[in-house]
Order: structure tokens, then C-alpha cells, then sequence
């Protein structure tokens, strides 16, 4: 049913690619939510079931940073209008202006839009891994799989606040990285 219903997310050259999420549909978002409260209410009579593990990895992006030699392939699950507005609003947060991301990103771009679209199509077809555009990017994908972790949370403690949670995904931690501290409101790792 689910696979019926959002099969697909939409890529940078406006491709649409099976089996991925663009977490941005709002109608995904919704799902998601009942899903998790419908979870909730069918093992809330289980003793046995003591922690609950949420792993989506395909929620924000797919990074590839081994396949190509000094190259960088990072395919954003964002690319729809919704997902390329949200992205815009928190590059805008950071970044404030155009000029300060153009600093930080040793570009010259005149908007955002651009930023965007350019920055998007440019790691889908592969970019110089020393390109700084690429800590942005990874950054708003890390965003959107802590916003889709929390909200699944919530929604499911918002009928059993019992049921402890834990994520298990490879950007939440490893050996050259420390767990981000944006996921604190789960209970374990």
C-alpha cells in the first residue's frame, strides 16, 4: 500500500526516482504520522516489545563519496517544488543573503533559485569533492531525516509515551563522527 502511494521522489533533472522519498510531500508527512500512531496502537498490549529502532535512509539524500575518484555524487530526494522551497528557507536562515552564501560557497550566484537548482543538478552529475556546496546539501538532507525521526516520535508517543526509541543510521554516528546532538530526543542509541 505504501509503495502505491509514494513510490517515488523527484530528482534534480526532474527524473522521478522509485522507491524514494521526497519527504516534503505533505501528504507523505501525513502518512507518516498516522502510521506511527496506528503502529502505536496496535503493539501498545505487547510487553515484549521494550524499544522501537526507526532507520530511513532514504528520506533526505543518497551521497556516493567512493565510486569516483575526487568526485562527489550526492542525488537530493528534495527536488520537488516543496522540497527545493524548504531548502531555500533554511539556506535564507543561514545564510541570510545571497552574497554570504556566495562567500561561504565561493560562488556567484545572483538567488537562491539558482543556488539551488545549480547546486542540485551539479552533485547529481558529480562534483569536485572539495566543493563547498556539498556541506550544505548534506547538511539540509541531515535535517530532514532529524525532522522525519521526530516526527514518526511524536506521533507515536503521542498515543503511547511509554515506548522507548532509538535511530539507527549511518549519519547519525560513526568513528570520525560524534552523535548529532540535534537527535536528544531520543532515548537511545
Amino acid at each position: 500500500r505504501f509503495i502505491h502511494l509514494f513510490p517515488v521522489a523527484v530528482l534534480p533533472n526532474g527524473k522521478k526516482q522509485d522507491f524514494d522519498i521526497d519527504y516534503f510531500d505533505p501528504g507523505y508527512r501525513e502518512f507518516t504520522k498516522n502510521f506511527a500512531k496506528r503502529l502505536a496502537m496496535a503493539l501498545y498490549p505487547y510487553d515484549n516489545v521494550s524499544t522501537i529502532v526507526i532507520w530511513e535512509e532514504k528520506v533526505g539524500l543518497n551521497a556516493n563519496f567512493e565510486k569516483y575518484k575526487d568526485k562527489v555524487v550526492i542525488t537530493p530526494l528534495f527536488a520537488s517544488k516543496a522540497g527545493k522551497a524548504a531548502f531555500k528557507d533554511w539556506l535564507e536562515k543561514k545564510h541570510k543573503t545571497i552574497k554570504d552564501l556566495n562567500n561561504k560557497w565561493g560562488t556567484d550566484y545572483s538567488s537562491f533559485e539558482e543556488a539551488i537548482d545549480a547546486s542540485l543538478s551539479d552533485y547529481s552529475d558529480g562534483a569536485a569533492d572539495n566543493d563547498h556546496r556539498q556541506y550544505d546539501i548534506l547538511e539540509f538532507g541531515q535535517m530532514t531525516l532529524i525532522d522525519f525521526t521526530r516526527d514518526f516520535v511524536d506521533a507515536y508517543k503521542s498515543v503511547d509515551p511509554t515506548m522507548l526509541f532509538q535511530c539507527r543510521h549511518w549519519d547519525l554516528f560513526g568513528p570520525e563522527r560524534a552523535i548529532d546532538p540535534r537527535y536528544s530526543f531520543l532515548d537511545s542509541f
